[in-house]
């Protein structure tokens, strides 16, 4: 009932972090070092939520723009070791054919992700420093933007027996 993910991202400086997002929904966490997790359902285009090392998160409907007020009703927990910073995130999977979804205000909307009905993704590790920034993306599209949803990657399940 729920999509699991964890994140370990190697930091040769924790001392460094940079958090300037410390409330849920801050959009100063783009500003900072996040990490953010993009999914495209079957039925919608598509979700956005990005995690700081000190726990600031925020959550977005992307399909028409921005829209903040939609939650993703996530649990988040990040960690800062000596070398690295992790996250975890459980993001619950309602099943529109089971539970009545309001895809602007809560949940993600779509069927579960299964090998019929995939779900597509793209993974973004952001760290500034001073005036660089640097990122690390999983499906790289060769712009300065990782949000095209048209070059996400398949999202593969395995479910435990």
């Amino acid at each position: 009932d729920a999509l699991h993910i964890g994140l370990h991202c190697q930091e040769t400086n924790t001392a460094a972090l940079n958090t300037p997002a410390a409330a849920k929904d801050d959009p100063g966490i783009f500003d900072g070092d996040y990490v953010s997790l993009l999914f495209e359902t079957p039925d919608h285009t598509y979700y956005e939520l990005a995690v700081a090392p000190n726990g600031a998160f925020i959550d977005i409907d992307r399909k028409d723009g921005t829209n903040l007020a939609w939650s993703s009703l996530a649990d988040v927990a990040t960690h800062i070791g000596n070398d690295y910073w992790s996250a975890e995130i459980r993001v619950p999977v309602l099943d529109a054919n089971q539970v009545e979804v309001d895809p602007d205000r809560n949940g993600i909307a779509g069927r579960k992700l299964t090998a019929n009905y995939p779900w597509f993704f793209n993974c973004v590790r952001q760290r500034k420093r001073g005036g660089e920034t640097e990122r690390s993306v999983r499906y790289p599209i060769g712009e300065a933007s990782f949000r095209d949803p048209y070059h996400f990657g398949k999202l593969h399940i395995r479910q435990r027996r």
